[in-house]
């Protein structure tokens, strides 16, 4: 017969430690630059849409202007009290809707020039004769060809 050993109690296998946590940072990254590259897209389609200045819109501007300064009496510019006041937010928006245009579409860059230069003469003078009533004669000659 065999001799018999010692009687040890079993080895119990040795557990292995557990796994560090996987770094999930790749993948988050991932997710983020996704998101971000998304967002962006969506956000670019919708100004795309939205924002979309075509040269109709800019003519429609121009003809605007020419509206306002059609209806704008340099006569009253300077009167007091709601006459004057009037003519200066005609004026006022003559300038602005002809800039928008021009920003628009390069072919209303000479009208918006024209009521800037008008204003600037204005400013100097302070009062609408000369210099700034050839302007705005310019101007008005320039709606005209709309």
């Amino acid at each position: 017969m065999y001799p018999q050993q010692p009687q040890h109690p079993p080895i119990a296998p040795v557990p292995y430690p557990p796994a560090p946590p996987r770094k999930r940072t790749g993948l988050v990254l991932a997710a983020l630059a996704a998101g971000l590259v998304l967002g962006a897209g969506a956000v670019g389609t919708v100004w795309a849409v939205v924002a979309n200045d075509t040269p109709s819109d800019a003519r429609a501007d121009a003809e605007a202007a020419c509206g306002a300064l059609d209806r704008f009496d340099p006569d009253l510019l300077l009167d007091e009290g709601p006459d004057g006041l009037t003519h200066n937010y005609r004026w006022s928006s003559a300038m602005t809707l002809a800039q928008g245009a021009a920003e628009a579409d390069a072919r209303y860059r000479p009208l918006a020039e024209r009521l800037l230069k008008a204003r600037d003469a204005f400013h100097r003078e302070f009062e609408l004769s000369g210099e700034a009533m050839d302007h705005l004669d310019e101007a008005r000659r320039l709606c005209a060809e709309l």
